[in-house]
């Protein structure tokens, strides 16, 4: 049965900060408890060989160099070192001639990749304007959006996101399994443990309903939203979020309309590094 599923574009910018972000910083969030919203239980994305999984929708790469050599090999079809191309359909057994572009080349690519600057927050410079705005951060928080959207994350400041995956419900469910093993669900996703044989099994991919939690930083200008791009607006992205953050969607849609509309003004702040004010 062939099985479809659109996928949105990943912003790049600040993509190399993503990459310093020690795997310390990462395990200290997914093992926080959080009495507030005991809702929200995002886990790491641990590859078969241990690294943790930070890039991609289902944080199914480990690094900056590891997501550039899949999306040149499976999005556009290049041979590169280290990652083998898609399988061509209506030729299984073919096999490329050689490199479209050798290690010194992507070597260069992920250097200029890594080199993008971090979006920025462009908060007005009116005093009232910009007490709403952090009103509108305040009420991000209390909604529970924090929670996920880490401001955080080791030394990389406004970035918005956990890096784990959660559990956001059925009606955000995808297809595919980005090159791991899918799990059925994320609460059969326990730790890996040793099979009959006793030989250790491989980690539990992500399931069809967990993504990972997509960095916010920028996302004035990175619309539209979600991983298939279905929401044109933030309003309509925050009204997608069902599963462990059902709860927080909630609480926003029960604000009063003048407490919604700054909370998306914060959200506005967060700007393209070249974006204009």
């Amino acid at each position: 049965v062939l099985q479809t599923s659109q996928r949105n574009t990943i912003p790049l910018f600040g993509i190399g900060l993503i990459d310093g972000i020690p795997d310390e910083a990462i395990e200290a969030v997914a093992e926080r408890q959080n009495s507030e919203f005991p809702e929200v239980t995002g886990r790491i994305h641990r590859l078969e060989d241990g690294r943790i999984g930070r890039f991609g929708w289902k944080a199914q790469k480990p690094s900056l160099y590891d997501f550039t050599m899949a999306a040149c090999a499976v999005e556009l079809g290049l041979r590169v070192p280290d990652h083998a191309q898609s399988i061509v359909p209506y030729d299984p057994g073919y096999q490329a001639p050689g490199l479209d572009l050798d290690q010194e080349q992507v070597d260069a690519l992920v250097a200029y990749l890594r080199s993008l600057p971090p979006p920025v927050q462009n908060e007005p410079e009116d005093g009232e304007a910009r007490d709403q705005i952090q009103r509108g951060e305040e009420l991000f928080r209390t909604a529970g959006c924090a929670a996920c959207h880490v401001k955080q994350m080791g030394d990389v400041d406004g970035l918005f996101s956990d890096l784990l995956l959660h559990d956001l419900g059925g009606e955000l469910g995808g297809t595919g399994h980005y090159g791991v093993q899918p799990s059925v669900s994320p609460q059969g996703s326990e730790p890996p443990g040793l099979s009959d044989s006793g030989e250790p099994q491989p980690p539990p991919g992500p399931s069809a309903t967990e993504w990972r939690t997509p960095p916010l930083w920028g996302c004035r200008d990175s619309g539209p939203y979600l991983h298939d791009g279905r929401a044109k607006t933030l309003e309509t992205a925050i009204a997608f979020h069902s599963g462990e953050a059902d709860q927080s969607r909630l609480r926003f849609f029960l604000m009063p309309d003048g407490d919604q509309q700054l909370v998306i003004a914060f959200l506005k702040t967060l700007t393209a590094p070249d974006a204009a004010n």
